[in-house]
This record gives structure tokens, C-alpha cells and sequence, in this order.
């Protein structure tokens, strides 16, 4: 590796660690900070990631003291005062930005749904034949032969008493 790759590195490394930890030093993991410090004070592009990265955190931590807004009419204002800011910034306002695989388009939900009236009676009707359809087979088809071929496959004892044929009678001596 030669010494420009290696410096290459060192700074997409630099940029990485500022990207996750800040500008703050004292807020790095001591190993990183050790391995990297030499790098901000011996380079001009290390030195101006630092700065850029310091001034964000500065204003990041004056932020957070800030009292956020209350009403809708002072959030308002402070929308248009960052979208005024942010146009005031030059190339910034006729940049277009690229699109990004980051970046997930958001939509409103959906509202909710609701089936038709007739939807519902077609379910409702279905719903009815099926249980007169149960109930007519029920009560027609004799499953008795079927129940004690079934218990015989699975080795239980098929006697009528097993299969609930004498439930209701009383036993005599």
C-alpha cells in the first residue's frame, strides 16, 4: 500500500469517526482516539473535518437547550426561519440533490377500508349456508361406521360403549 492509500484511508477512517462520535475528542473511544489524534494536527483536509465537525457540535449542544416550540404559530415561524437560513447558504438552493438508496419516500397511511353493505351480507349469507349445510350433514350422515374403522386403524377399542353409543341408556343386571 503506498503512502497516499494509506493516507486515504486514515482520513475515510477520520471522516468515519466523526460521522459517529462528534468533533469532541473527549467523546471518542480512547482507542480510536490514540490511533488518530496525530492525524487532525499534521493534515489540512483531518484539520478542516475536525473543525467543521466541532462547530456542528456546537451548535447541536446549543440547540438542545433551546426551548422548543409550543404553539403551531412559533413552530411555523421556526420552519420558515431554517428554510430562509438554509436558502441564504450559496449553491445551496439550486443544487438538486441526487436521489438516495437511504432515503424512503413517505406516504399517508391509508385510511381504513370499509366493505360494501352488500360485501357484508354476501359474507353473512355464506357464513349461514355453511352452518345449515353442517348441520344437515350432521344429522343425516351415519359417521358410526367411519369412527370405528378409524379407532380399529389407531388400535382403541371399538365397542359401542368407547364410541358414546349407550351414554344416554341405563345398564341392566
Amino acid at each position: 500500500m503506498t503512502i497516499e492509500d494509506e493516507k486515504s484511508v486514515r482520513l475515510a477512517e477520520f471522516s468515519r469517526l466523526l460521522d459517529a462520535w462528534g468533533g469532541d475528542p473527549s467523546r471518542w473511544p480512547d482507542n480510536v482516539r490514540m490511533r488518530i489524534a496525530g492525524l487532525a494536527t499534521a493534515e489540512a483536509e483531518p484539520r478542516r473535518l475536525l473543525l467543521e465537525a466541532r462547530s456542528l457540535g456546537r451548535t447541536l449542544d446549543s440547540a438542545r437547550d433551546a426551548p422548543a416550540p409550543t404553539t403551531a404559530q412559533a413552530r411555523h415561524a421556526l420552519v420558515d426561519r431554517i428554510v430562509a437560513a438554509a436558502e441564504a447558504i450559496p449553491g445551496l438552493a439550486s443544487a438538486t440533490p441526487a436521489p438516495s438508496a437511504d432515503v424512503v419516500e413517505l406516504r399517508p397511511r391509508p385510511s381504513r377500508v370499509v366493505a360494501p353493505a352488500s360485501s357484508r351480507w354476501h359474507t353473512a349469507g355464506l357464513v349461514a349456508a355453511s352452518l345449515l349445510a353442517g348441520i344437515y350433514i350432521g344429522g343425516t350422515v351415519n359417521l358410526m361406521p367411519m369412527i370405528q374403522e378409524l379407532a380399529e386403524a389407531v388400535g382403541l377399542p371399538s365397542t359401542d360403549h368407547a364410541l358414546g353409543e349407550d351414554l344416554g341408556e341405563e345398564e341392566t343386571p
